[in-house]
This record gives structure tokens, sequence and C-alpha cells, in this order.
């Protein structure tokens, strides 16, 4: 998907980018609007990622007897299956972050 994140460039061209890449522009405006729908992700440069997220890990009885994770800040409480990815449980964590 480095296709669709180089027509997303400054100054890109969607008709030139897709020339470059054999792809009609028509295929490229599809992934386009994928992007803008939240539908295809896109790498992430590393220096954008937060180096850190403050996480604190407590016991909790209830979460502990059905294993779920749960993301709390102030009075909002996530509650995440056992099997939720890791990446899927730091994107939660750091968009509440970022909300704050």
């Amino acid at each position: 998907m480095l296709i669709a994140l180089e027509s997303l460039e400054p100054g890109a061209r969607v008709c030139d980018v897709a020339r470059r890449n054999g792809m009609t522009p028509q295929h490229l405006s599809t992934w386009r609007g994928l992007v803008r729908k939240g539908k295809l992700r896109l790498p992430v440069e590393e220096e954008t990622l937060p180096a850190f997220a403050s996480i604190e890990v407590t016991q909790d009885d209830a979460a502990a007897e059905t294993g779920t994770i749960e993301i709390a800040l102030g009075e909002l409480t996530i509650r995440l299956s056992p099997t939720t990815p890791a990446v899927r449980v730091a994107e939660i964590a750091m968009a509440l972050r970022s909300a704050q």
C-alpha cells in the first residue's frame, strides 16, 4: 500500500503515481477512498509513533476471573477480549491518550 501513501504526498498526482506503478488512476483512486474511510491502513513512519504509552497494570478480581483486558481513562472503561491482539490494545491506548 506504499503506492497509496505515495499518492497522498503533497504535490503528487494520482495519474503520475498510477502510471509509474503500472496501474490505472481509477484503481489508485479506489485505494485512496479506502484510506479516507479508514478501511485501508497505511504504514506509519517510525518517528511519528510515540516512544511509549503509559499503562498501569492492576489486579482486578472481576477482570482476572474472566481474563478481560480493561483500559480505563477517568470514568471511561473499555473492556476487551483476552484474545485481542496486543497491537489493537496499543492502538486503543494511544487513541485514548491522544484524546486527552
